[in-house]
């Protein structure tokens, strides 16, 4: 009985108690040596870090190269994203290790050049049937490592719900549309200039997109005059936010949307951005507006106020309103007849402290004071 109790060792003890003597090791090199000692330790380190190694990053200064081998064989199948944000960081020998070991990849977030497309796509490839959000960013910041055009070989992703693309050329943002089950999208072109964009071609195909940002776009129309914007709605959208763009189009219908931020925006048509929101008014709750030169005067102030009855949060650059006691009177007039309660009232953020500061300094003044709160929009 001594015998065969003094022959016990650590590779006797159960998961669960090797787990306290891993946790009693504070750091991670010290894990993954003791990991290395015996099939039956890497198993117990396997369960002890649970998802810790959720997300792998090309780049991480508190894990050797040498080590991924044996992680990722340990834990692989709790990798969840990998990521890659500087693609001078890229390892073909990581990427393939997440390829062999990693089954339930949902999560792909590189920067994308010449050097490692092929290893991009290979590993998008692989995971086509489990990835669920992808961000790419195309390295254009030296010439002869601009990645060549790939999109268009890339496969279908079932599951993908949220696409980034990031300095990508107009001509290629084309291919995403066989992307259907995108649910939220994000196009960034990566320089201050407006790239002209055929949105609405892009989209056509995105039924269920509900959530499109925009950054430094020049939204331009279909070449087919026949074709109107309004024939073109976005079925589903619910959040569109359009930052410094420049809308040479009328903008259309999206019959679902409830939130619409309009930053920085110019356009050369006139009033197109007043028409366009004016065209929401029945499914508008959230508005943000921040153009130079201010876009609003106070009749069309007025105007959103009463055509978006939903409106309950509204953040505005109002330099062109001269918020009197009559005009605050008057906004809280329309509020009551919108059916705007004291419970849920209308959030008025306004950039500029002394405007902000008139407004609200006669809003108690009002019939109905309950229905307007007035804050400084500190953006």
């Amino acid at each position: 009985m001594a015998t065969a109790a003094a022959q016990r060792n650590i590779l006797d003890l159960p998961y669960e108690v090797l787990d306290l003597i891993y946790k009693e090791l504070r750091y991670l090199r010290d894990r993954i040596n003791l990991a290395r000692a015996d099939a039956y330790l890497g198993g117990a380190f396997a369960f002890h870090s649970r998802d810790e190694f959720k997300h792998v990053y090309a780049f991480d200064q508190y894990i050797s190269r040498d080590s991924w081998p044996m992680l990722l064989s340990l834990c692989g199948t709790t990798v969840r994203e990998y990521s890659c944000c500087n693609s001078h960081n890229w390892s073909d020998a990581l990427t393939k290790l997440v390829e062999q070991h990693c089954p339930e990849l949902e999560i792909v977030n590189v920067n994308v050049n010449a050097r490692n497309c092929n290893s991009v796509r290979s590993v998008i490839e692989n995971a086509r049937t489990t990835i669920k959000e992808i961000k790419l960013d195309a390295d254009n910041r030296v010439p002869k490592w601009i990645p060549p055009m790939m999109l268009h070989e890339y496969p279908e992703m079932p599951l993908l719900r949220k696409g980034t693309f990031i300095r990508f050329s107009s001509e290629e943002l084309f291919h995403i549309q066989k992307f259907s089950t995108l649910e939220e999208l994000e196009l960034d072109p990566g320089k201050l200039d407006c790239r002209p964009i055929k949105l609405f071609q892009i989209t056509a195909n995105l039924k269920k997109l509900r959530s499109l940002n925009l950054y430094y776009y020049n939204i331009v129309g279909p070449e087919d005059t026949e074709a109107s914007a309004t024939s073109m709605p976005f079925p589903s959208l619910e959040s569109l936010k359009m930052r410094r763009c420049e809308i040479s189009m009328e903008m259309p219908l999206c019959p679902n949307i409830t939130s619409l931020d309009i930053i920085n925006c110019q356009s050369s048509i006139e009033n197109v951005l007043y028409r366009f929101i004016l065209k929401q008014g029945d499914t508008l709750v959230n508005l943000s507006i921040d153009c130079r030169p201010s876009m609003l005067d106070g009749k069309e102030f007025l105007d959103i106020l009463r055509c978006c009855k939903r409106l309950r949060l509204f953040c505005v650059q109002a330099q062109k309103v001269k918020f009197t006691r009559d005009f605050v009177a008057t906004m809280v007039d329309i509020l009551y007849v919108n059916g705007v309660t004291a419970k849920e009232p209308l959030r008025l953020k306004i950039y500029g402290i002394s405007k902000a500061d008139w407004a609200a300094k006669w809003v108690p003044l009002t019939v109905n004071p309950n229905l307007l709160s007035v804050e400084y929009w500190l953006k």
